[in-house]
């Protein structure tokens, strides 16, 4: 063997370390329980879709809507979102829950495979490619090659992957992220050496995004930066002169693929926004108002920033680039993860053009350093992942947060329709119940109305005027909210109503309007409240911010002052911020001789 081929042998292999490093990092950061209450949605109407034997199904779960379509659109459109849920609940039915499970974890570790790659991407100015067109050349040293630099590039990788692991559930947006990142790399290479090929596969990945999720219109967009942004000045304009064709056939693609879906994504979007439905849902708030992960994407920013500065050449392009990738992630919680994705390849590129600056010459500190902050941010998300018990780590469903038990007995005893069910149920009901009887609301998007009825209801804002406008005989309710486990302020009122009966306190409260069906007995005050304590003990397990206090509430109402007051002076040590909300509790509490 000769020394030309020993060192590129050496060198394809320390290219490869960096992709196979960060993979092996994700999947272990997301290999995690299942506890989206959505999952089950996307199960139902997977099932549905296969059962009838098309997509264009009338909604199948949903009381009060027997002729709305499933999953949105209209009866003569593709609902959104069906090829995943297809595709879900094939992998369901063939491997579990479980099988599931390492699914999410290895798309995961794909996402953070594509993205290493993008570091391959040069933004500096080269010499001339054999087209004769001034493209930038690849360096002689790649920079996931290099050591220092792909260390970095590792660092970076497995930085987006933290920010973005919260979002590594089974939902469609798991393999948005994987198409998301291979248009991204698709573009960081055409920037590097432009082909048509390359476009070509990256209209690709967005026509298979297209039925996977409604995200692929910013994912789309995002793309399109990045072809804008990313490629040295006269790029475009060498390619036009050179395929006069390309751009008409870019648009017509584009228009194609674009305008009846995304035209009808943002109408529904922008009609829900209007009608105040968005605003109630946890997902679509701002970013800020989650510190849990405004803080680690600040962080994040911050670390793309530094390695997206690079050289004075190309500079406020990436920075650019850079700004657009954020600003989605800053604006909605849910679209953390994305931004995260979307700015590797800015940061990919300024990190590379450092290779050009005369003035940093390699040094074995740098080398040191830049391998010292991969290795803590490698352990930093994995320790993380390790502490994290929302969900915890593991393999198939975290069953402590769907009401299997409930579910089945409101099914087993036919309970009287209507049934209300609290919003993060309906996904599970929908599944379990299989449109026999029927939910009331789930994860997706449903009428105004409805959606104002629910929120009226469970804060006990208007509980009886909710009642006589919908008729309820059956009321399935959390007790916590799952988010911070703070109580529901419906169940107090519920149990202080004497026409309502509590006929199940296991995993979700069950009531049902007198009179009772045969068969069915009521239950006491007593077993809602030491299920409340139950909850509040898996909230805190979770890290739930107020199950503290929650469990103060439930002591407090089983006649348990001592043990009250003992959780009530832990909550306010641990959370003293929240003190204020329970202030009534603690006068209470505070009374007790």
């Amino acid at each position: 063997m000769t020394a030309d081929a020993g060192a590129g042998r050496r060198g394809r292999l320390a290219g490869a370390i960096v992709p196979a490093a960060a993979a092996a990092v994700a999947f272990a950061a997301c290999l995690r329980r299942i506890s989206d209450p959505d999952y089950w949605t996307h199960l139902a109407l997977g099932r549905a879709f296969v059962a009838a034997g098309t997509v264009r199904i009338a909604e199948p779960f949903l009381a009060g809507s027997p002729s709305a379509p499933a999953s949105g659109g209209s009866l003569l459109a593709l609902p959104e979102s069906w090829g995943f849920q297809v595709a879900l609940y094939a992998l369901r039915s063939a491997t579990g829950d479980a099988g599931v499970s390492i699914a999410v974890a290895l798309l995961a570790a794909t996402v953070a495979a594509l993205l290493s790659l993008a570091g391959g991407a040069p933004a500096t100015a080269g010499p001339a490619d054999r087209s004769g067109e001034g493209h930038p050349a690849r360096p002689a040293v790649p920079p996931s090659r290099s050591p220092a630099r792909g260390a970095l590039i590792l660092a970076l990788v497995v930085g987006a992957i933290g920010v973005a692991r919260f979002r590594f559930v089974p939902r469609p947006e798991v393999p948005a992220d994987v198409l998301l990142a291979a248009a991204l790399v698709l573009a960081a290479w055409w920037a590097r050496a432009p082909r048509p090929a390359l476009l070509v596969a990256l209209a690709a990945a967005i026509a298979l995004w297209i039925p996977v999720h409604p995200t692929w219109a910013l994912g789309a967009a995002l793309a399109v930066a990045h072809l804008a942004l990313l490629p040295p000045p006269g790029t475009w304009r060498a390619r036009l002169a050179r395929h006069p064709r390309l751009l008409p056939a870019a648009a017509a693609g584009a228009l194609l693929l674009a305008t009846v879906p995304a035209a009808r994504f943002a109408l529904r979007v922008l009609a829900a926004w209007r009608s105040g439905q968005i605003s109630g849902i946890t997902e679509m708030l701002p970013t800020w108002e989650f510190p849990e992960i405004a803080w680690p994407l600040a962080g994040y920013s911050a670390l793309a920033g530094a390695l997206a500065w690079g050289a004075p050449a190309g500079r406020w392009r990436r920075l650019a680039l850079l700004a657009v990738a954020i600003a989605p992630g800053v604006a909605v919680v849910r679209n953390a993860a994305f931004s995260a994705i979307a700015a590797v390849p800015a940061a990919a590129a300024g990190l590379a053009s450092r290779a050009s600056i005369p003035s940093v010459p390699p040094r074995p500190w740098r080398t040191r350093a830049a391998i010292g902050l991969a290795a803590a941010v490698c352990a930093l998300l994995l320790g993380g992942a390790l502490r994290d018990r929302d969900p915890p780590p593991g393999l198939g469903v975290d069953w402590s947060v769907f009401p299997r038990d409930a579910a089945a007995f409101v099914r087993d005893a036919h309970l009287p329709e209507p049934i209300f069910d609290f919003l993060d149920l309906g996904g599970y009901l929908d599944f379990a119940w299989n449109g026999a009887p029927r939910t009331w609301l789930d994860g997706r998007v449903g009428s105004p109305q409805r959606v104002a009825d629910h929120d009226a209801f469970v804060s006990a804002a208007d509980p009886e005027g909710v009642l006589a406008r919908n008729g309820f005989r059956t009321l399935v309710v959390q007790a916590l909210y799952t988010y911070d486990g703070a109580p529901v302020q419906v169940v107090p009122w519920l149990l202080s109503r004497p026409e309502w009966k509590l006929v199940r306190a296991s995993d979700a409260l069950v009531f049902v309007r007198e009179p009772l069906p045969p068969g069915v007995a009521e239950l006491s005050r007593g077993d809602a409240w030491r299920h409340v304590l139950a909850q509040a003990d898996l909230a805190a397990e979770r890290g739930a911010s107020h199950a503290g206090y929650t469990r103060a509430v439930a002591l407090l109402q089983l006649g348990e002052r001592p043990a009250a007051a003992r959780a009530w002076d832990r909550a306010v040590r641990t959370e003293p911020r929240l003190a204020g909300r329970y202030a009534a509790v603690g006068a209470v509490i505070g009374a007790v001789p």
